[in-house]
């Protein structure tokens, strides 16, 4: 199922937050050349760590280079997003600019944030963002 509805779209947008040298970001792309997506994938890489943004460009290109069934066009980003709640949401808004994204990675940032903030809320609980964006 979801993978007809990504096919059923002739552009994909992925928003990888905290995306290192891109393990997941390489699976999803390799998964979607598996099922024959054929039309133009957007990806925005977004990570804290230069080293880690570097290694992950030569990745990606020796993926590109295997030959994927659909265009790619890759952004990176590199930026180190705040603790603070209010500033963390206009970082992430300034990197998601106006459009939507159809899938968005961010479990490792989330476990990181989660794991700086446990010592400064009550029991450890990590706060929910109120950042509006439509979801599609």
């Amino acid at each position: 199922m979801v993978t007809d509805s990504m096919h059923a779209k002739p552009v994909l947008r992925i928003l990888d937050i905290g995306s290192g040298t891109g393990g997941n970001l390489c699976g999803l792309l390799l998964t979607l050349d598996s099922t024959g997506y054929t039309g133009r994938v957007e990806v925005i890489s977004v990570d804290g760590n230069a080293i880690a943004l570097d290694l992950q460009g030569h990745i990606i290109q020796a993926v590109k280079n295997q030959g994927l069934s659909f265009s790619l066009a890759y952004k990176q980003i590199h930026t180190v997003f705040d603790s603070n709640q209010a500033l963390f949401c206009k970082q992430l808004r300034a990197v998601m600019g106006e459009g939507d994204f159809d899938v968005i990675m961010a479990w490792k940032t989330i476990c990181e944030y989660y794991k700086h903030v446990k010592g400064v809320t009550k029991a450890g609980s990590i706060p929910v963002f109120s950042i509006p964006l439509p979801i599609v």
